[in-house]
Parts: C-alpha cells; sequence; structure tokens
C-alpha cells in the first residue's frame, strides 16, 4: 500500500516538480532580453513613434491649407509643435519595463530554462551581438515604413469619409 501511494504521488507530483524546475528564472528571461535587444528595439519604436508625427504634421498642413487658406504661418508651426507633443506622448505610453515584463512572461510559457539560457548565450557572442544590431536597424526602418504606410492609407480613408460626408450633407441641403 506505501508502495502504492508513493508511485501515485509521485506520478502526480514529478510533472509539475521538473515543469516548475524547467520553468526560466525572472534572472535568465531578463538576460535574454536584454542580449536580444528587446530594450533598444522598444525604444527605437517609441522612437519611430515619435517620427512618424513629422510626416503626419506635413499632411495635415496640406489638408487644413487647403481647406483654409490664408491662416498665418504662425499657425502652421503651432500644428507641428502640438503634433509633437501628441506623438511624444503617445510614446510615452509605452512602459519599457511593462513591455519586457510581459515579453519575459511570453518566453518563460514557451522556452525551458535551457533554451533561454542557450539563446542568452548565443545573443552574447559576436554573431548574436551582430545579428542584434543589424535587427535593431532593421526593426526601426521597418516600423517606419509601416507607419508611413499605415498613415498614408489612413489618410486616404479619412479624405474618402469627409468626401463622402460633405457629398450626402449636400443632398441634405437641397
Amino acid at each position: 500500500m506505501k508502495l502504492f501511494i508513493a508511485t501515485l504521488l509521485s506520478c502526480c507530483l514529478l510533472p509539475f516538480a521538473s515543469a516548475h524546475a524547467d520553468t526560466p528564472s525572472h534572472d535568465d528571461l531578463l538576460r535574454l532580453a536584454r542580449a536580444a535587444g528587446m530594450y533598444e528595439q522598444i525604444e527605437a519604436q517609441k522612437e519611430a513613434l515619435r517620427n512618424q508625427g513629422a510626416g503626419a504634421g506635413k499632411q495635415y498642413i496640406e489638408q487644413i491649407s487647403a481647406a483654409l487658406p490664408g491662416l498665418p504661418k504662425q499657425f502652421y508651426r503651432d500644428v507641428d509643435a502640438e503634433l509633437k507633443v501628441l506623438m511624444d506622448g503617445m510614446a510615452a505610453l509605452i512602459d519599457t519595463d511593462k513591455a519586457i515584463k510581459i515579453y519575459a512572461e511570453l518566453l518563460a510559457a514557451h522556452l525551458s530554462a535551457d533554451e533561454v539560457r542557450s539563446l542568452s548565450e548565443f545573443y552574447e557572442s559576436p554573431l548574436g551581438q551582430a545579428y542584434t544590431r543589424a535587427n535593431i536597424a532593421i526593426m526601426a526602418a521597418w516600423s517606419e515604413a509601416l507607419m508611413r504606410d499605415a498613415e498614408t492609407q489612413t489618410a486616404a480613408l479619412l479624405q474618402r469619409y469627409m468626401d463622402n460626408l460633405v457629398a450626402k450633407a449636400y443632398t441634405y441641403a437641397k
């Protein structure tokens, strides 16, 4: 009977013990996040968001100028300044530490402790560091390209929406 209980307990508890033992430590997860350049990638994303405002500002100024010609140049400088404040505020909403915590939790759910340690060793190697540097630059450029594309498409959608509303408003005015 004792042997049966011992066997039953080991069958029930050992899978949990080994799974827990194989869970990467918080320090190992942060080591991997640092080695893989996640902090830099998040900061690059925030910078891309800030830079998006410059392109958007030009588009907004063109639209405002077409709709309301003759506004003073100071107004357009104010538009640029306000848009910068907006985009800086949006970038500030991205909490790097919180993003890294979420990233670490996701890593822990998908990788074993040994895999996390092995990946950290790779990313800390010369080849891994070269890849990380390249990937940070690539991701920043990729994000900016996607944001520019989304910005252009959004502007076109908004313009069509406004045109449709104006056209409908004219039908009601008759």
